[in-house]
């Protein structure tokens, strides 16, 4: 459990500036949980605005490393 949320906010800063990703890498990340997403069927049954939400949160998140 988390006593000092912002000292972990802290770390994390800390930790995304100093291990930046290439272009390369995180398409190749982006990807792969593309490919994991797809497998394990969680956007079958959406609409494709749906799918495209889902694929913009997981670019978000890699985009922020």
């Amino acid at each position: 459990m988390v006593k000092n949320a912002k000292l972990l906010e802290k770390f994390e800063k800390r930790q995304l500036k100093k291990n930046r990703f290439s272009l390369d890498k995180k398409y190749k990340i982006l990807n792969a949980m593309y490919a994991e997403v797809t497998s394990l069927r969680i956007l079958k049954n959406r609409k494709n605005q749906e799918k495209s939400k889902v694929i913009y949160k997981i670019a978000k998140v890699i985009n922020s490393v």
